[in-house]
């Protein structure tokens, strides 16, 4: 019980600094943008734009429609798009370090070719 409320609690601490690391990183990507390439920032919005309005004309009932209309705008696509950007860069990164520390770490033995114990003299 108590490996099992340890190794969930890991995930969630992992999963929680994740989250919080990708939405900073998402907002350090817009002021990244924003400063020194607006063009790209330009043609990102235009391109929230063209979602937002694909979202928005899709012809589901007006109770729906509002909400869509309401909750998205091309500011909120471009920030989820850049959320999930940094999640896989994130997701990158953590890859490569896990695997660096691991491969640096003792070599596990086979499973295979199990040993024998000396003979007792």
């Amino acid at each position: 019980m108590g490996r099992l409320f340890g190794r969930m609690t890991g995930r969630s601490l992992r999963l929680s600094v994740t989250l919080f690391l990708a939405f900073v990183l998402s907002y350090l990507f817009l002021g990244v943008l924003a400063f020194q390439f607006p063009e790209t920032l330009r043609v990102l919005l235009r391109w929230a734009a063209g979602v937002e309005s694909f979202l928005t004309s899709t012809g589901l009932p007006a109770r729906y429609n509002n909400f869509i209309e309401i909750y998205l705008s091309k500011a909120t696509i471009l920030l989820v798009f850049l959320t999930v950007f940094s999640r896989v860069l994130i997701a990158i990164v953590a890859t490569i370090v896990n695997e660096s520390f691991r491969s640096m770490g003792a070599p596990k033995p086979k499973a295979g070719a199990a040993r024998r114990p000396a003979p007792a003299r």
